[in-house]
């Protein structure tokens, strides 16, 4: 992968991961403010669970298509 794709990429990465903290902060924003902290290991359970997938499917496809 050339230098211009790469930068591409990292730069779609860094966009979605700013997007997706920016609906967790909303989340917890909102249970903070219905005083729900209670759901607070559900979201963030759920935040890890997306990232450890996200990971684990990278490294499959990056598995599958390596030459």
């Amino acid at each position: 992968m050339n230098q211009g794709a790469t930068l591409a990429v990292f730069l779609i990465v860094f966009r979605e991961a700013l997007e997706a903290s920016l609906i967790v902060a909303i989340i917890l924003t909102t249970l903070s403010h219905l005083k729900q902290s209670r759901y607070y290991p559900h979201v963030l359970g759920s935040v890890l669970s997306a990232v450890a997938l996200s990971v684990a499917v990278g490294w499959i496809l990056r598995r599958v298509t390596e030459d």
